[in-house]
C-alpha cells in the first residue's frame, strides 16, 4: 500500500513539473554561485524605494516614460533629479538676496 501511495506521489510532482516546463516553454537557467554573488555585489550600489500610486496609474507613468525613452525607474530619477536641481537654484537664488 505505502509503495503505490508513493508511486502515485512521485507521478503527481513529475506531473507537475512537467506541466511548469511547458508553461514556462523549458526555459530554465541554472544560476552559479559566481552570477549570484556578481547580482548581490551590482544590486548593493542601489538603495530600494517603494512607492505606492492609485490603480491603473503606474501602466499610465510607465507608457509615458517610455515615450520619453526612459525606463520607469529611469524617469522617475530624472524627475527626482530634476527637482532638487531646481530646489538647490531657488536656495543660491535667495542666498544672494
Amino acid at each position: 500500500m505505502c509503495t503505490y501511495i508513493f508511486i502515485d506521489f512521485v507521478c503527481i510532482h513529475l506531473s507537475f513539473l512537467c506541466a511548469i516546463i511547458l508553461l514556462f516553454g523549458g526555459d530554465f537557467e541554472v544560476i552559479s554561485e559566481a552570477r549570484l554573488k556578481a547580482n548581490k555585489k551590482y544590486q548593493s550600489k542601489f538603495d530600494d524605494i517603494k512607492i505606492r500610486v492609485p490603480a491603473g496609474q503606474r501602466e499610465i507613468i510607465k507608457a509615458y516614460a517610455e515615450k520619453q525613452g526612459k525606463s520607469l525607474n529611469g524617469y522617475i530619477n530624472d524627475l527626482i533629479n530634476a527637482d532638487i536641481e531646481r530646489y538647490k537654484k531657488e536656495i543660491s537664488l535667495s542666498d544672494d538676496d
